[in-house]
């Protein structure tokens, strides 16, 4: 974990006040990469556990290093696939090469450092591998050179509020790696590569937080005495730096980078704890330039086989549901964890997305993470006043919906009603999984919110496959208030939510339009109402980011897809009106009829006709509405 609390920048520079932000940066091009010479496991007070171990004959002892069984899991130094050449430089910032990154002005010298991370969702337990970068300048002439030894220490805890210390609860032990005598490299840096776990330090590596978050220590030495800690600080010397970003695993924050400047080899909380916002261009993010990987956690878990009986068959269906909908009851149930059983399309999450790549494994025996081609999917969910031919009948016909979006007037004491559709817009196309919230503005209110057409059952059984009307399970957390989430309906073997030869069997599809009914929300009061995707997406049997998605009638230009997880249209979906409540009491009066007059004449908000002028219609309009109530939520 990571202490978070608030910090304010006071000055500039890096003798400066806690959380000022550094000016001294500039960009550097790369050198080469340097493979450790011997490594050591130390004492947390930096005292060795034993003696040196020659790198590579531990390599060999072990049978190679352990990249296979290994997870990127923090990446804040971008390699190509060799996972040691920096990339992403020029594509990513416009910087002049793929492997420019940034460093401080070499007058800095900041050998000490400290720098918070978050590992990947999914993450293993154990740090295996670290990759780094750091510039060597010395005395600034490339002819020189210095024996160079880094240290890196893993904490649970990293202080953001810069009032100290930096660091603490360390995570298993510091490790020592002594990359030899060095030539100076002033205007380039070096890259490391230290594979923990193949050097059999400790049985797997160093524990990873717990919680994913936690901080590093980096310490860059001239020289170092395994067996009484002593150490000199090099020459001048510095972490390289660049950013996460959210298409690698990982994140961390311009808040807290802590960076001895004074080289007294610790951390001063007065000047020492910088906040890297708004410091460069690009990236956003700025830190220590390190990449962390962990142990695999899903290694000897077959990914899709979601009841964990060792094979993919149709029974994984009913458990993969529930690793989408209810991961913490999945765990309960089947002992494994979901993201490795059931992320069949490896994003790292688990939501609808999941399903087509789990048929497609069913099928095809090909695995999790295959891509294949994609269908083209065009899908509306849209709000109407019509819906079920008897209101009080869920199972009753639906009627033809109006494909605008509606305006309803709330001139009454009582909730209205609107119906939920989903429209195909290719023929015969299905949607597998679609979740969606509903959100209101102003003073309205959602009172009610209903599914039907869909099982909803709390307990996860198969009996919803023999649903008649193809779509299936729905969680619902509906609730009054401003909004609803949480709605997720999912089909595995039946059609799901399909405009093809198995819709006219259902009631509730509607040939005129091509829609299907889904379900209603009751509002009270004036305001907006807005349809928007929910967070486990919308997704048809193909790849993410799914089908292209229109909410309602008019934000097709919007560009939302399946993957546009909790976003809503650029405008409302439903209008809720209280007709002639000018002043927004909701009620009808007096008040109301003065507002009228003042702008009789004229344009304004009293022209309810919307014709452009304020004059006897509008006033018919008000005094049919007059001292009703307009819909108030008690």
């Amino acid at each position: 974990m990571k202490t978070e609390a608030a910090v304010v920048a006071f000055a500039v520079g890096l003798s400066m006040a806690p959380g000022a932000t550094p000016q001294h940066l500039r960009q550097v091009e790369p050198g080469m990469h340097v493979t450790p010479v011997k490594v050591a496991l130390l004492n947390p007070d930096g005292t060795a556990q034993g003696d040196w171990i020659d790198y590579q004959q531990a390599l060999k002892q072990r049978g190679g290093a352990c990249s296979m069984d290994e997870l990127l899991s923090y990446d804040c130094f971008q390699a190509d696939t060799d996972g040691i050449t920096p990339i992403g430089g020029d594509t990513d910032c416009g910087l002049p090469m793929p492997s420019t990154r940034w460093s401080f002005t070499d007058d800095q010298c900041i050998s000490l450092t400290a720098d918070d991370f978050t590992l990947k969702p999914g993450h293993g337990d154990t740090i295996t591998r670290i990759t780094g970068a750091f510039e060597w300048i010395g005395d600034g002439n490339p002819a020189n050179s210095e024996n160079c030894f880094i240290l890196i220490r893993i904490y649970d805890d990293i202080d953001s509020t810069c009032s100290g210390p930096a660091v603490s609860n360390i995570l298993g032990l510091p490790i020592a790696m002594s990359l030899g005598n060095l030539q100076y490299s002033p205007g380039f840096y070096y890259t490391f590569d230290v594979d923990i776990c193949a050097l059999l330090l400790t049985p797997n590596g160093i524990p990873a937080p717990t919680d994913g978050s936690g901080g590093v220590q980096i310490s860059i030495l001239q020289s170092y005495n395994l067996f009484t800690g002593a150490s000199t600080p090099a020459t001048c010397a510095q972490p390289m730096l660049w950013g996460t970003a959210a298409n690698r695993p990982g994140s961390q924050s311009n808040l807290p980078y802590w960076g001895d400047a004074d080289h007294s080899n610790a951390f001063d909380p007065g000047t020492e704890c910088f906040d890297f916002t708004g410091s460069v261009p690009c990236p956003d993010n700025l830190g220590n330039m390190i990449a962390l990987y962990t142990n695999d956690p899903c290694d000897g878990v077959v990914c899709a086989d979601a009841n964990a009986d060792g094979v993919v068959f149709i029974t994984d269906a009913e458990p993969l549901i529930e690793a989408i909908q209810d991961p913490v009851q999945y765990v309960i149930d089947y002992a494994t964890d979901p993201l490795c059983s059931s992320d069949t399309d490896l994003s790292g999450d688990l939501n609808n997305f999941d399903i087509g790549p789990f048929l497609h494994d069913l099928d095809t025996g090909m695995g999790c993470g295959t891509n294949y081609a994609p269908s083209p999917q065009s899908v509306r969910l849209f709000l109407a006043e019509e819906g079920l031919s008897d209101p009080n009948d869920e199972f009753s016909a639906a009627v033809t919906p109006q494909l605008v979006n509606p305006e309803i007037s709330l001139n009454n004491a009582f909730p209205k009603r609107l119906y939920l559709w989903i429209d195909l817009e290719i023929a015969n196309t299905e949607i597998k999984g679609f979740s969606f919230n509903v959100q209101t503005s102003g003073q309205a209110v959602i009172t009610e919110a209903v599914l039907y057409n869909m099982l909803i059952i709390p307990a996860f059984s198969l009996t919803w496959n023999s649903s008649p009307y193809g779509l299936v399970q729905a969680t619902d957390t509906s609730g009054n208030g401003t909004r609803w989430s949480g709605a997720n309906a999912m089909a595995v073997f039946e059609p799901g939510a399909s405009n093809g030869m198995f819709a006219v069997s259902d009631p509730h599809y509607n040939a005129a339009t091509g829609a299907r009914l889904l379900g209603h929300i009751e509002v009270q009061g004036s305001g907006e109402v807005f349809l928007e995707i929910g967070d486990k997406g919308i997704a048809s049997v193909y790849d993410s980011p799914g089908p292209d998605i229109s909410l309602g009638f008019g934000d097709e230009a919007d560009g939302l897809n399946g993957a546009s997880y909790n976003t809503g249209s650029s405008m409302a979906d439903a209008t809720a009106r209280c007709v002639g409540d000018l002043n927004g009491d909701l009620v009808v009066d007096t008040a109301d009829l003065g507002i009228l007059l003042s702008q009789f004449g004229m344009s304004g908000s009293a022209d309810l006709n919307n014709d452009g002028a304020v004059d006897t219609a509008d006033l018919g309009i008000l005094l049919a509405q007059f001292n009703t109530t307009c819909g108030a939520v008690i």
